[in-house]
């Protein structure tokens, strides 16, 4: 059961940092692989708009994260449920790069899209379990400027990528990013929600 004792911190610049990384979580896996479509379609003889699918299934899964991973979290605590959404995010990153069909990769991309919807989620909700509502406003507002960089520069580091290595980088980029995170979120973040006595989760 989450304490309430940690709800009075504050998060240091470090934690920031750390928070901006998960709530960027879903943008970077939307839009880092964009480039790899054509290779995609060559890997596994498919077409495009099949290739495409593989953007529909994850926002699809994303969708159904958000609706999941809030109460959860109020349940279990924000920490368990990020934590366990990191380890199936970065498990369907790696099926991402080993599959053998594009049907298999529509599955490995609904997984991953349901994951990585517990970051922006828990994400905004640790600044509200700690922030009063102009103050989380105005820490939001930061979130959203560095968000604002994210669909930017992910497609180029994508390019970079698939100019040296196969499209099959791009994903173990991901799983590197979902491992990297997992070990930030595990060894410097702390709880943020208060204990609710699984009051949440009984109205699922």
């Amino acid at each position: 059961m989450p304490s309430s004792s940690n709800t009075k911190r504050k998060f240091s610049k470090l934690q920031m940092i750390v928070l901006i990384a998960t709530v960027a979580l879903s943008a970077i896996s939307t839009d880092l692989y964009l480039s790899g479509f054509t290779d995609i379609t060559k890997s596994f003889s498919s077409t495009e708009s099949q290739v495409q699918l593989t953007l529909t299934f994850f926002m699809l899964g994303f969708a159904g994260g958000q609706i999941i991973s809030g109460p959860l979290s109020d349940h279990y605590g924000r920490l368990p449920i990020l934590k366990l959404s990191l380890v199936f995010y970065i498990l369907a990153s790696i099926a991402c790069f080993l599959v053998a069909n594009i049907e298999t990769m529509w599955l490995a991309r609904f997984i991953q899209g349901l994951a990585a919807a517990a970051g922006p989620v828990l994400g905004r909700a640790m600044v509200s379990d700690l922030y009063e509502r102009q103050e989380a406003a105005s820490f939001m507002s930061h979130i959203a400027s560095a968000m604002a960089i994210i669909p930017a520069l992910a497609p180029i580091l994508g390019s970079i990528l698939l100019h040296w290595f196969a499209w099959q980088s791009h994903f173990i980029a991901l799983t590197l990013f979902g491992f990297g995170l997992l070990f930030a979120v595990h060894f410097i973040m702390f709880e943020t929600a208060p204990a609710k006595g699984g009051h949440a989760l009984n109205k699922i």
